[in-house]
């Protein structure tokens, strides 16, 4: 294991362009070299890293370390005569195609204490990346690779990416993208999921928090445990959500071809544009589950004396087009785009 090689205040261009970072005078640069779509994991206890995809061709990844503040001044000089101090150098190891980058971390005792490292990654085009962070802001700007996010304690932050496959696995914080032409896998325990105009297939796994989509993807799927949703799906095609309790607007679109609601116990209002042409089915268990707005139509039960509900309507010419909603206990409201924009 070894730390690389630095040159002392390198001038940070990509990250003063991007607004997320400032240079320190004190600012370091390290270069390593990754073999052909090798294999990286990045390790930061603490702190923030913003990650971007070099355009220069060059198999090699640059670390550009800016602050790096991982042990408390009161204990710096007791630290100093015991040797007991944190090593403020990243650490590289590489075995064949697989390679280890660790930020230098505070110890434990310092851990919910200092701020840790402030830094800028930049990556290869090629190659498969893994970053791990634990009390860690992760930012992610343009990149055009295959990355996968791990934090336990903090937020994420991704944006333009113009290829790839990117998986957020966040299990305290808060997860935002933006303009992702990448497929997104988003995982979250607690917190808040927000996107804007994301264009790549998205697949949302939460169990306590906000959702909030705006999304030009083709393809969504969710899963929620409890919590808000606000759902803005205007080129979905394929759309699927389970949202277990807890409420939810859904905006559809006229791309929509297939369509599957599902809740446990929650209300979820759902909005179909006038011009989308398909059949509706509606389903509930425990009565007075369907509310329709489409029309004068009411649901009926299927299995009398039951108090189960069925709502079956056509808007247009269906033909293979549908969208499924079931509820055990829950209610699910269908109404048209010109009531729901209000």
């Amino acid at each position: 294991m070894f730390s690389g090689r630095y040159i002392p205040q390198w001038p940070c261009v990509i990250a003063l362009s991007l607004g997320l970072l400032t240079v320190s005078a004190d600012a370091k640069k390290y270069d390593w070299s990754l073999p052909e779509n090798g294999t990286l994991t990045v390790n930061i206890a603490r702190g923030a890293l913003l990650i971007v995809t070099r355009d220069d061709g060059k198999p090699q990844v640059s670390l550009d370390l800016q602050k790096v503040n991982i042990a408390q001044e009161s204990t710096l000089t007791t630290r100093k005569i015991t040797g007991d101090l944190p090593s403020e150098e990243p650490q590289w190891s590489l075995d064949g195609q697989t390679a280890t980058l660790t930020l230098p971390a505070p110890a434990d005792i310092d851990l919910q204490k200092v701020k840790g490292v402030t830094a800028a990654l930049i990556l290869p085009a090629t190659g498969q990346y893994q970053i791990n962070g634990t009390l860690s802001d992760v930012y992610l700007k343009g990149t055009k690779n295959t990355i996968r996010i791990n934090v336990v304690n903090g937020k994420v932050d991704a944006q333009n990416a113009g290829s790839g496959n990117v998986s957020i696995d966040v299990i305290n914080g808060n997860i935002r993208t933006e303009a992702m032409k990448s497929d997104l896998s988003l995982k979250l325990r607690s917190g808040s999921v927000t996107d804007e105009r994301s264009e790549g297939t998205m697949a949302v796994d939460l169990v306590n928090g906000d959702l909030t989509l705006n999304s030009q993807a083709q393809t969504i799927r969710i899963r929620q445990t409890t919590g808000k949703q606000t759902i803005n799906a205007p080129a979905c095609e394929n759309f699927s959500n389970d949202l277990q309790t807890g409420s939810g607007t859904i905006r559809l679109g006229t791309p929509l071809i297939k369509g599957h609601i599902f809740s446990a116990d929650g209300e979820i209002a759902t909005i179909i544009p006038a011009d989308w042409q398909g059949k509706i089915i509606a389903d509930g268990v425990t009565g007075n589950n369907i509310v329709n707005q489409l029309s004068q139509q009411k649901p009926t039960s299927a299995k009398r004396p039951l108090s189960d509900e069925h709502l079956e309507l056509a808007q247009g010419k269906p033909g293979n087009t549908q969208i499924t909603l079931s509820t055990i206990g829950g209610v699910f409201t269908l109404q048209p785009a010109e009531q729901g924009s209000k």
